[in-house]
């Protein structure tokens, strides 16, 4: 199986193999999961001090028109009441369209409409009032 490798992203097997790639997609979140890092374990300790439900590391597929698994991404958080993603840690793509999005941002609201997105970054960790902040964001959400 060869792979492509792009800058920023999770490599990907190439063609139409769908259950190769989801069984890779969850070898790399499995993992991801027994790798967590000090920003996740803070998180998921938060998210569960405040009984929020999560997922912790959803694989999001972009599929192409014919079914077929074209990319994948692994998010850190994942809350399904809110449709919230939570990345912890990650700096922003470099490469950006025309509305200022960043490619992977762009592609998963492509696929998933109603999906919001937080980037929440080590400085963002450090603040008590930005932590109070996320809270009262996830509460505000329907």
């Amino acid at each position: 199986m060869r792979f492509i490798k792009k800058s920023n992203f999770t490599p990907i097997p190439t063609g139409p193999h769908n259950e190769r790639t989801e069984a890779y997609a969850q070898e790399q979140r499995d993992w991801l999961r027994a790798h967590p890092s000090e920003l996740e374990r803070s998180m998921r300790k938060f998210l569960k001090d405040y009984n929020i439900e999560f997922e912790f590391k959803k694989i999001f597929y972009i599929r192409s028109s014919g079914g077929f698994i074209k990319q994948f991404y692994i998010e850190d958080f994942y809350l399904p009441q809110k449709r919230l993603i939570i990345s912890v840690g990650h700096k922003p793509f470099k490469s950006r369209n025309s509305k200022g999005q960043d490619y992977k941002e762009f592609m998963l609201k492509r696929e998933y409409p109603n999906l919001k997105i937080v980037n929440w970054s080590y400085n963002d960790f450090q603040l008590a009032s930005t932590m109070k902040e996320l809270l009262n964001y996830i509460n505000s959400i329907n």
